[in-house]
Parts: C-alpha cells; sequence; structure tokens
C-alpha cells in the first residue's frame, strides 16, 4: 500500500468514526491489507488516532522488550505528564532478567510507553543487586505522585509474604515504595518513603490491590474491603479513614479486585460494584464522602468469580468513565464497552470487535484514548480507544 493510500484510508476511518452517532455501535473499520483482525485498525505510530474506533498495535517479538510482552496478569498503569507516557508495573509476567523470575511477582520492573510513537524504554529492570525494592509485587497500589515526581507502590500482594527472596541479591521488603522518577531507584519501606501504613495495615490483596493520587489534594487514596476508603496526606503522613455505605447493611461490593479511577477536576472516584443488585458503577464524592451506586447497564456482563478484577478508565477531556467490560481478567475478548457520562448521567454502550483483549487497562492523556495490554495468547498486541476528540489528547 503506498503512503497515499494509506493516509486516505486512515482519513476515510476518521471521518466514518466522526460522523457515527453518540449511540452508534462499532462496527469493522480494518483497512484493505491490513495485517489486522477485522475490526480493529492499524495506525502508524506517530499518525493521529481516528474517534471511535479500536487500533491494534503488535507488541515486540524476541528478547523482551516491552512490558508484558508475551501476556501477563495484575499488571498496573499510570500516566506521566513529563514523560507523555504509560508507566506500568506490577503483576506476573516475564521480564528482561529470565535468569532471575519464572512470570510471578516480577512488578518491580518498570517500563515506559510512549503511545503515540508507540516506543517502549525500560525504567528499571527486575532485580537490581544491592538495591532496596518491594520483596516481589504482584497486585499492588501503582500511583503518580505528581508533586514529587514519583511512582507510589504499596500492597496488594508481595510474594515476600510466602518467603520469597531476592534471586539478585537486592534488598527485599513489604509495605510502601516511592520510585523516583529522577533517580531510577526506589526507596522504602513505609515511613522511609514517606508511606505510612494504614491504621489496620496494608492488608494484602484481599485489603485494597489498586491505589490513586489526588493531585488537588495531595492524597493517595485506597478502597478497602469492608468496604472503606482510606485517605493519606502525604504532606502531613497522617490517614483519613471512612466507611463506605450504600444503605445496604449487607453490602459487600469486593472493591479490592475493582480498579477505581479519579476524576480530578470533579472530585470523585469511581470504581464497579459488580455483585450487588443492581450491579453498578459506583461514585465517591471526595468534597462530602457521599456514595452513589449507579445502575450499570442491562448489556454489562458479571465477572466469572470475586477473585477476578475487573476494570475502567477516565477520559478527563470528554468527562467520561469508559467500562472494557472484561469477564475473566482478559483471557478472553471484552464483551462491551460502557460509557458514562459524568456531567449529564448518560450511558452509552458500544459493541467491541471480537479480537480485544486485555488484563491491565489505563488512559493515555498523550492521546486521548484508553488503552488494554496483557494478552496472553499470539499474536500478541496492546489495543487503544480513543473516544472522542477534546482538549485531552488533541496535541
Amino acid at each position: 500500500m503506498t503512503a497515499l493510500m494509506l493516509l486516505v484510508a486512515v482519513q476515510l476511518s476518521a471521518l466514518l468514526a466522526q460522523q457515527a452517532s453518540r449511540h452508534a455501535v462499532v462496527g469493522p473499520l480494518a483497512q484493505a491489507g491490513s495485517a489486522a483482525p477485522a475490526g480493529t485498525v492499524q495506525i502508524a505510530p506517530g499518525q493521529p488516532l481516528p474517534d471511535r474506533a479500536w487500533i491494534e498495535r503488535r507488541m515486540p517479538t524476541g528478547a523482551i522488550r516491552s512490558y508484558m510482552q508475551t501476556g501477563g496478569k495484575h499488571g498496573r498503569v499510570f500516566y506521566h505528564p513529563g514523560l507523555q507516557a504509560m508507566v506500568f508495573a506490577g503483576g506476573d509476567w516475564h521480564t528482561t532478567q529470565p535468569q532471575y523470575e519464572g512470570g510471578s511477582g516480577t512488578g518491580s520492573e518498570i517500563w515506559a510507553l510512549d503511545v503515540r510513537n508507540d516506543r517502549w524504554k525500560l525504567l528499571r529492570p527486575f532485580c537490581v543487586p544491592d538495591e532496596t525494592q518491594p520483596g516481589g509485587p504482584d497486585t499492588v497500589g501503582w500511583a503518580y505522585d505528581s508533586k514529587r515526581d514519583r511512582g507510589l507502590m504499596t500492597p496488594g500482594f508481595y510474594f515476600i509474604t510466602q518467603g520469597a527472596k531476592s534471586p539478585c541479591g537486592a534488598i527485599y521488603g513489604l509495605g510502601g515504595y516511592a520510585f523516583s522518577f529522577e533517580t531510577k531507584k526506589f526507596t522504602g519501606p513505609d515511613g522511609s518513603a514517606g508511606l505510612p501504613p494504614p491504621p489496620s495495615g496494608w492488608g494484602g490483596d484481599v485489603g485494597a490491590s489498586f491505589g490513586l493520587y489526588n493531585p488537588t489534594l495531595d492524597e493517595y487514596v485506597r478502597v478497602r474491603n469492608g468496604p472503606s476508603l482510606e485517605r493519606l496526606n502525604l504532606s502531613a503522613k497522617t490517614w483519613t479513614m471512612q466507611t463506605l455505605s450504600n444503605g445496604n447493611p449487607n453490602w459487600n461490593p469486593v472493591p479490592n479486585r475493582s480498579q477505581p479511577a479519579i476524576d480530578v477536576k470533579g472530585q470523585a472516584v469511581y470504581w464497579l460494584d459488580a455483585w450487588s443488585s443492581p450491579k453498578a458503577l459506583i461514585k465517591i464524592n471526595l468534597k462530602n464522602g457521599s456514595v452513589a451506586s449507579i445502575p450499570l447497564p442491562p448489556h454489562y456482563a458479571q465477572p466469572a468469580g470475586q477473585d477476578h478484577e475487573i476494570y475502567l478508565a477516565f477520559d478527563p477531556g470528554n468527562r467520561v468513565v469508559l467500562i472494557p467490560n472484561n469477564v475473566d481478567m482478559g483471557t478472553s475478548p471484552i464483551k462491551g464497552l460502557g460509557v458514562y457520562h459524568v456531567d449529564t448521567g448518560q450511558w452509552q454502550w458500544e459493541a467491541v470487535p471480537p479480537t480485544v483483549l486485555g488484563r491491565v487497562w489505563g488512559f493515555d492523556e498523550a492521546t486521548g484514548a484508553m488503552i488494554g495490554i496483557g494478552q496472553r495468547t499470539p499474536p500478541f498486541a496492546y489495543f487503544l480507544y480513543k473516544y472522542g476528540s477534546s482538549s485531552t489528547g488533541s496535541r
């Protein structure tokens, strides 16, 4: 395909997507002659992404040159505005140091992905002799502290709790750690990283296995089983605890497996309760602590079990919560995409091409697209979805 033909195809795909109605179902948009399966498109690195289409990007091959190159699970990701990249950590997957690991608890290897240019960069290998690092991190809280330019990692589950020892002579520990983007080193655990444990301890992955940073209040935020909201003021190093209630004294939403997302402008945290009736998107108002249960569309398919992770992402430009409907942590294709407009309270539901899988989900502000990664069956790929053009991601 000539460069001119490729440009025309990209522009046509974008035009078709932009003309779709707000409730349109995503249809087959694959380019003629593309290696992508039917229903996804391939866009050359550096080119604008079309709206309302699923873009497929193949992973590198051969020696490990990316995060979850051959798939994995339990990973975490956040967007780093300085790097204009997604930063991945946590989980079970094969790293650049196969001599040291068997694919489990390898989340101390940290990668950055410049999504716009499909460019990977290793920030820290899995195991560094004589250096402090979390002891085999698997499910973790992983959030970007923009005030101090560091990644915050908290338990979840670390394999050190099952007796794991460093295979390279690193200094393993259990607790909260901070990863400096300046030095590319961890500090910790806990107090030495400025992350004192909550009053009832970190709690393992049956407590809280995700985390968020709220730059408005300089807080590290966790939603814990109970359910409860835990907020650490990073300047004062003090915790605020709140029991969460939806009015049902028997409410058991299993938030430890549900990925939260933060609307910084609206000062709200969202996560999914897939186990109550009705199944709901939960909104926690960080200004007054109120809790709202927003019923999910009837299309939503429940996960296979309460030990399965549930994913979502927040698009701050379009102000929508994006819900890739995984039912088995990305083992099979997602069952659809829920879109919730936080300012109007309106839902949309979109069909998804049958080849889209993901076990780690986040939002790339540089391109204005949600990303899903971690496919465990070849051909290995990651996927992007841009809801619509906005001030975020329009650069």
